[in-house]
């Protein structure tokens, strides 16, 4: 499968979104822990925490330069709590 598909923020920091053509991944998309479906803004959305969850699922995502940086900050403070 070609790289189509990628994870970009929202304005929510917590949650992100897929962007491209959803539907031929959308079963592994269910796969990811905490995704679901917007029925408002029509995407697949996804707590940020699950980021590492679905590059395990999808290592073809392209993932937005915003959402690593908010995702490296996540594990940042999940190591710091620990």
């Amino acid at each position: 499968m070609s790289s189509i598909v990628s994870i970009q923020p929202t304005s929510n920091a917590k949650v992100v979104y897929f962007k491209g053509n959803t539907f031929s991944y959308k079963n592994m998309i269910r796969a990811i822990p905490g995704t679901s479906w917007s029925r408002t803004d029509k995407r697949w959305e996804m707590p940020i925490e699950s980021v590492e969850d679905a590059l395990r699922i999808l290592p073809t995502l392209e993932i937005a330069s915003e959402v690593q940086e908010a995702f490296k900050a996540v594990k940042t403070r999940q190591a710091q709590a620990v």
